[in-house]
């Protein structure tokens, strides 16, 4: 699919203002990792559901997936960079969280930020240490 997005970009008209591979990790990225705060007893807090820490974890999996290759599918490179530095974003996001001293995360929302933040980690390392297709 990245691939065909990054075609269609090729294909357009000049004026025309077609989809990219950008967009739509931007939006992915945004819309999944962005977890709305709220606040208890003056701390802010953040307990993310299941359904959306499954959501995080595909997605990472995915960028992942996409950082480190796979011979079954052939990725666009310039889709390859923008998951590594989506990857980069949402660790960068994680870190943040996981810092901040002001937020009340209850156990399973620290344990999931946790997880991806070392998954991200690896995904990351693994691919500077591979060779690129």
């Amino acid at each position: 699919m990245l691939s065909r997005v990054q075609n269609n970009s090729l294909k357009a008209d000049k004026d025309d203002n077609p989809l990219t591979v950008a967009e739509i990790f931007r939006s992915l990225t945004d819309g999944i990792w962005n977890d709305p705060a709220g606040e208890k007893d003056g701390k802010k807090t953040l307990a993310s559901s299941i359904a959306r820490r499954n959501l995080q974890r595909e997605y990472v999996k995915d960028l992942s997936g996409i950082v480190l290759g796979s011979r079954r599918r052939s990725v666009p490179p310039d889709a390859r960079s923008l998951a590594r530095m989506h990857l980069r974003d949402i660790g960068k996001r994680v870190d943040k969280l996981l810092a901040d001293k002001d937020m009340a995360l209850d156990d399973t929302t620290r344990a999931h930020l946790e997880e991806c933040q070392e998954r991200i980690t690896k995904a990351l390392g693994a691919s500077m240490q591979a060779s690129e297709p």
